[in-house]
């Protein structure tokens, strides 16, 4: 759907009642995330911005910055989970975490000076290469 067109344009808040998404679909697309991230490991912008422009009805770009927030948050919660259980690379955390923030801030100014239906397909594009590439390393594993 969004590989073959420019999608909703639209760069602010859902403008009527018809346009917001329903609770009840909104609620299960986020329990099935909840459920993708805690078993799979899956997640993050990859689901959820998904989810919430089919299901809640937000704009892209509004969309990614609501996904942002919920990968925070899941995030603290996972690292918080965590804490004592393995060790943790410090120094390796610390460039990590740097060199994102700054892809963050970069990735913002482009987002900017990108429309809408085109940042759609571009993610949807991102999507599908991600498939690719991870049913070609599998590929043994799914007995092909």
């Amino acid at each position: 759907m969004y590989l073959r067109s420019k999608g909703d344009e639209r760069d602010g808040e859902a403008s009527t009642e018809d346009d917001k998404g329903k609770p009840l679909p909104v609620i299960m697309a986020a329990l099935g995330v909840g459920v993708m991230t805690g078993f799979l490991g899956v997640g993050g912008g990859f689901l959820i911005v998904p989810a919430l422009v089919l299901f809640s009805k937000l704009p892209m770009k509004l969309a990614v910055g609501t996904s942002l927030l919920v990968i925070g948050i899941n995030s603290a919660a996972g690292f918080v989970g965590h804490l004592g259980q393995s060790e943790l690379n410090l120094s390796l955390t610390i460039i990590f975490t740097i060199a994102a923030v700054g892809g963050a801030f970069v990735g913002e100014r482009l987002a900017r000076r990108i429309s809408a239906g085109s940042l759609m397909q571009t993610f949807a594009l991102c999507i599908v290469l991600v498939g690719i590439f991870l049913l070609v390393r599998n590929a043994s594993a799914l007995g092909v």
